[in-house]
């Protein structure tokens, strides 16, 4: 299908001897919302990670079969792990904020990926504003990003996340509903990711039973 941004064909993933996905094979449609839903420890967000590669840092983990974006071979040998991860972002369900300040958080990744440094104090701005920090933390962008309130890491996170720009994005379950009025902001934030350079999103959720569910 020429629609399909990215595929898991027969994958299959182990952690030493115990078989966590077994002959798995979906296709995430472009330009959409893709949400896994499954009682909790079903794989969902496992299967999530296999596409970032983020079980290359498992010693034990052993990946078989055809993970895809576009056409890409993700585990090829010959495609670098920071280039994939720069197309592929994930936010995941707890917040995870380096240990370093509000914007450092962001700049890491820029300064990574070798943006221009002229460049880097719009982006983080551009970021922090889609992600619905920016007046929060503007006149406090030094302070340790370990001191924000949860739902403010959470944010974080997912500036961090978007400033790269990635093709797709994998996220938690809880992003979208922590409480309150931030349950109506991921919805003006999706708008926002369906640009194209923010083709997908793929979220996870639980629930009592396995199944997708494809937002048009």
């Amino acid at each position: 299908m020429e629609n399909i941004k990215l595929s898991a064909k027969n994958a299959n993933l182990y952690f030493g001897k115990k078989q966590i996905l077994k002959d798995v094979s979906i296709d995430f449609a472009n330009h959409d919302v893709t949400a896994l839903v499954g009682p909790s420890g079903c794989g969902k967000s496992t299967l999530l990670r296999c596409f970032n590669r983020m079980h290359d840092l498992t010693a034990d983990a052993k990946v078989e079969g055809q993970f895809l974006l576009d056409d890409l071979d993700l585990y090829d040998r010959h495609n670098a792990v920071t280039d994939i991860r720069k197309r592929i972002g994930m936010v995941f369900q707890r917040p995870n904020p380096l240990p370093k300040s509000i914007y450092e958080n962001l700049a890491y990744a820029l300064k990574i990926h070798n943006y221009p440094k002229a460049d880097i104090p719009q982006l983080i701005e551009g970021a922090l504003k889609e992600s619905f920090l920016w007046d929060e933390v503007k006149d406090e962008l030094q302070k340790p990003a370990v001191k924000l309130s949860g739902g403010q890491q959470q944010r974080l996170c997912i500036a961090r996340t978007v400033v790269l720009r990635p093709e797709v994005i994998g996220e938690g379950h809880a992003v979208g509903g922590r409480a309150g009025a931030a349950r109506l902001r991921p919805r003006r934030r999706r708008r926002d990711w369906r640009r194209p350079r923010a083709a997908q999103r793929v979220a996870r959720a639980g629930a009592d039973r396995l199944r997708r569910a494809r937002r048009p």
